[in-house]
């Protein structure tokens, strides 16, 4: 019998290790910085004007610039947690005056800009393909503070799924790579009175960026 538990033993210890050579873990445990810089896809609306005719320009999609800095902590080869404050950027909506019988003169317009900013949390688990390359994918919470130029009605805050996938290149065991695509249910109306009713859809961020791991 002891003999049976001793080759079990040395047979889920060669498991162990012929999986880790076979992944190539080399996997930083502890405390690590991140810095990440996003194109992020965002769509904002706005209440018409009342007076006079108008018509959406058709440069209502932007693609504002975003930036994200924090502090990450992994358990092992193949989960982390994340915590960091995120802009999101500024997508506007904007609106053109239409030419009419009694208004030939220089059009008017009237845009509308959101910005949205806040703290993420995150749980990533991770893959290490290699020595070098990991992939991994993320679940989170984003807590958005969104801020409209409008007179009134012209902040809210709301607490925000997020789901990503991203690749990360180790440079050395130190300092990393990564680039990743996250979606963030950022999707929010605030209807109003005329001209300060406002709103902006979801949001698809690409990312890249820098880890630092201790």
């Amino acid at each position: 019998m002891k003999r049976v538990i001793i080759s079990v033993a040395k047979g889920l210890v060669g498991s162990v290790c012929l999986m880790s050579m076979s992944a190539g873990v080399s996997a930083n445990t502890g405390v690590y910085l991140y810095g990440d810089l996003s194109a992020n896809v965002a769509h904002a609306y706005s209440e018409k004007p009342t007076a006079g005719k108008w018509a959406q320009a058709a440069d209502n999609l932007k693609l504002p610039s975003g930036a994200e800095l924090g502090v990450g902590y992994r358990t092992g080869s193949n989960l982390g947690f994340e915590m960091g404050y995120s802009y999101l950027g500024r997508s506007g909506s904007h609106w053109v005056e239409q030419p009419s019988a009694g208004n030939t003169a220089g059009l008017a317009t009237s845009t509308t800009n959101v910005k949205m900013q806040g703290f993420r949390v995150a749980v990533l688990g991770i893959y290490p393909i290699s020595k070098r390359f990991e992939v991994f994918g993320s679940v989170g919470l984003f807590g958005v503070s969104y801020r409209s130029d409008t007179v009134a009605n012209n902040k809210a805050f709301k607490v925000r799924p997020a789901v990503g996938a991203g690749v990360v290149y180790r440079v050395t065991d130190a300092v990393h790579v990564r680039g990743q695509y996250q979606y963030i249910n950022t999707k929010l109306a605030k209807p109003g009175k005329a001209a300060e009713g406002w709103g902006v859809s979801n949001t698809h961020a690409f990312r890249v960026g820098l880890v630092y791991a201790f």
